[in-house]
């Protein structure tokens, strides 16, 4: 539901949040997607390729002027497409984030090679232990906020060795709030605020 109070003002809050972006796009704006369809995070000399996709039905509680401003291509296509595209970085893992809840994640990873880890939401399936399929593996921190899920990957030179997860319950006071994401989310706030009253 971020982008009720409006795609452009979304967009404007955004701006300086290194988003990744590879299925969504605004088919009335130019460009289309403002974001990267993928990024590239390097780690001592280990590098890691981040996707990002959503499916339709996250859109199913949003309002009609936001669903007819979106279009999603299909996840599976767009992952591969990236993956694609990715290579000449010669990733050492690809992390996709999934907003398409978990058959769907576990379906993408039957379908799709080259994934490395799958970060799932949508569903808020809560994966105690990291599921592996097809060598990948799949996690989701749960419902509503209640779990920060961590995802540590062991590696030697440019070898993944392990990967496993754990879980931080939330605490509004450790860490700290920085004061440049909480200035943010009370802009974001205010304009929702403000979008709300104007259709009451």
């Amino acid at each position: 539901q971020d982008l009720d109070p409006s795609i452009p003002r979304f967009i404007q809050l955004a701006k300086d949040i290194p988003i990744v972006n590879t299925n969504l796009s605004f088919p009335s704006r130019t460009p289309a997607n403002p974001w990267p369809g993928y990024r590239i995070v390097k780690t001592n000399g280990f590098i890691a390729a981040i996707v990002a996709v959503q499916s339709k039905e996250a859109y199913r509680y949003t309002r009609e002027i936001t669903r007819k401003g979106v279009a999603v291509e299909d996840p599976a296509a767009a992952v591969e497409r990236a993956i694609a595209a990715c290579a000449k970085e010669n990733p050492d893992i690809v992390i996709l984030l999934s907003h398409c809840g978990y058959d769907q994640d576990l379906a993408l990873s039957e379908k799709i090679k080259g994934i490395g880890v799958i970060v799932g939401g949508h569903s808020q399936t809560f994966i105690e232990e990291p599921v592996v399929q097809n060598g990948r593996t799949i996690l989701q921190a749960g419902t509503n906020g209640s779990h920060i899920g961590i995802c540590e990957i062991t590696v030697e030179g440019t070898k993944v060795k392990r990967i496993r997860n754990r879980f931080v319950t939330p605490d509004m006071n450790r860490p700290a709030d920085d004061p440049y994401i909480r200035s943010l989310i009370k802009e974001y706030r205010a304009a929702e605020d403000a979008s709300t009253r104007s259709f009451d």
